[in-house]
């Protein structure tokens, strides 16, 4: 027969189609796969967001504290050029 694989008018096991409802199945499965990685991701990414802000909080900080007391002339205008940058940044 023509079109045939078999030869002799049977189907091999090769010409087996999966049902609509096995595709559907195995689609449904790796939506729910690809949501699940999503999702951890998102919780992963919203972790380092929130180190990466902590830690350079502290930095900044750490930095202001130590030109405050260490680098700050006596004269108040000065004083007051040196600090302003300090009080801009976080507004930009």
């Amino acid at each position: 027969m023509i079109g045939v694989r078999g030869g002799r008018g049977k189907a091999t096991p090769n010409d087996a189609k999966p049902s609509t409802v096995e595709v559907l199945e195995n689609i449904d499965k790796e939506i729910e796969a690809l949501e699940e990685f999503r999702e951890k991701n998102q919780r992963l990414q919203k972790l380092w967001v929130g180190r990466l802000i902590i830690y350079s909080s502290v930095l900044y900080l750490f930095t202001c504290l130590i030109v405050y007391l260490w680098y700050l002339p006596d004269e108040f205008t000065a004083r007051l050029a040196m600090t302003l940058p300090f009080f801009a940044f976080p507004f930009m």
